[in-house]
């Protein structure tokens, strides 16, 4: 019992390590969103020595962030509907219809599916240049 309860102290504190490595970029970028300009350029790991909160007024302002939001969000929700609308239609289609096309394009999307996006990146983005 013992040496179960030893590995599983074990799993978790190499858990809680890794999870705090992994929120430690985005606890930096917190932190130095309330500091000047200047005091970001002296140092970037120290904490701010006053609360500034003009940085969010200015990327509310300047950046026009609501608005870049906002056409986010419509792109997303007519891009997945989209997706479910024809990926519904398809899945009908080659669920209903028996024989070997079918089968050749099911096999043709459960294979595109297993490939990873990160494979072809690289070569996506020199195609779209």
């Amino acid at each position: 019992m013992s040496k179960n309860r030893s590995a599983s102290i074990l799993i978790n504190a190499v858990l809680t390590v890794l999870g705090a490595i992994s929120f430690f970029p985005i606890y930096m970028a917190f932190i130095n969103s309330f500091k000047t300009q200047g005091e970001m350029f002296s140092s970037v790991m120290s904490l701010p020595t006053k609360l500034h909160f003009e940085n969010y007024s200015q990327a509310f302002t300047q950046i026009h962030l609501l608005n870049s939001t906002l056409n986010s969000v419509i792109v997303s929700v007519i891009g997945i509907a989209g997706i479910v609308f024809s990926a519904g239609l398809a899945g009908y289609k080659l669920s209903r219809t028996p024989g070997k096309l079918s089968a050749f394009i099911f096999f043709l999307f459960v294979s595109s599916m297993l490939v990873p996006f990160h494979s072809i990146m690289i070569s996506l983005t020199r195609v779209a240049k």
